[in-house]
């Protein structure tokens, strides 16, 4: 269905855990369309049926997620966008509007501009019930290196976990549904990376602390880079992007990414050679967005970007093996619920 109206431009969507509900940033214009009158902070159902729209509030950067399926997150960015400082978290209630602000003021956090976006997070991920939160750690005395991720106890104030990065800050942790683990796929520091080989892999991190080494391609590809993760909603499969190299690689080079899922029982990992960014670049900007799952967990729908001007919408179903062109030129965003 539908649910724009003619005289409305709707931006920066975020799709409910249950996918019954859509939050949006609802920009509406004069009869002219020329000049916005309003924006406001909108939630629907995939009917187009509006539960609730509030002011959208000066300030506010961009809709990030939903913690539940009550409340949203909304970045608070700093110095007017220019990513110079952590951004701030806010926890909404856009049907109570009760709000918590979450500070990004942990010990030593990054702090130099452009700050990595992690899509709309900032640099602090929070897990679901926001007693816990990954975030990217600089060196001491305000230096820029080393950089951690670190897993951080916010009841206890506490490390409970630090990983060593390398070149590339832009690898964003995935917490599982059920908000006990987190993973995220990081270019690890070892003796290929020493040799200028980038060698991502998937890790987990449970909530305590404890890690496991998900894949292990860099035994298969003597190059590869992974760029963004996500969870199947009954937390079995991580359905990902991956590039691979013949030839070794600069930070300049562009190559074709790939959808791959990891099935986190067996620890298989299935290439499904369906093509995500054709330009991707190692250790850049994530331009495709990571593959959004059926409520069942057994579908995935992908945006190919195969050109600089064109994309098109695929459909993968990973019980029957087929996939299919849904739509061209259009951006996914989630996957909802028809009530």
């Amino acid at each position: 269905a539908q649910i724009t109206q003619p005289n409305e431009r709707l931006i920066d969507f975020s799709v409910s855990p249950d996918r019954k509900l859509v939050a949006f940033n609802q920009v509406i214009f004069d009869e002219l369309g020329a000049k916005a009158i309003s924006k406001n902070l909108t939630v629907r159902t995939a009917d187009g049926q509006q539960i609730t729209s509030i002011p959208w509030e000066e300030g506010w950067g961009l809709i990030t997620a939903w913690v539940d399926n009550q409340r949203l997150v909304i970045n608070i960015p700093s110095d007017d966008n220019a990513r110079e400082q952590p951004p701030t978290i806010m926890i909404l209630d856009p049907f109570s509007r009760e709000r918590k602000y979450l500070l990004s003021n942990y010990p030593n956090i990054y702090n130099f501009p452009p700050i990595p976006y992690w899509n709309g997070w900032g640099e602090t991920v929070y897990n679901q019930m926001l007693n816990t939160v990954v975030y990217l750690r600089g060196g001491d005395d305000n230096s820029p290196s080393p950089i951690h991720y670190v897993l951080w106890d916010i009841e206890t104030q506490k490390d409970l976990a630090q990983f060593r990065v390398v070149g590339d800050l832009y690898a964003v942790p995935r917490w599982s549904p059920d908000g006990e683990r987190f993973v995220f796929s990081p270019n690890l520091l070892s003796e290929k990376i020493q040799k200028g080989r980038p060698a991502y892999e998937i890790l987990s991190v449970s909530r305590e602390g404890e890690v496991t080494q998900l894949t292990h391609l860099t035994d298969y590809y003597s190059w590869v880079f992974i760029s963004d993760l996500s969870w199947s909603p009954d937390g079995n499969f991580i359905a990902f992007w991956f590039t691979s190299w013949d030839e070794k690689p600069d930070y300049s080079t562009r190559s074709e990414q790939y959808l791959a899922i990891l099935n986190t029982i067996d620890g298989e990992v299935t290439n499904y050679c369906v093509p995500g960014d054709y330009n991707a670049q190692l250790a850049g900007l994530r331009s495709v967005p990571p593959p959004l799952w059926s409520p069942d967990s057994k579908q995935i729908v992908i945006l190919n970007r195969y050109s600089e001007e064109h994309s098109r919408v695929i459909l993968v179903d990973i019980e029957k093996d087929i996939a299919v062109q849904l739509a061209e030129d259009r951006i996914p965003v989630g996957w909802m619920i028809v009530p």
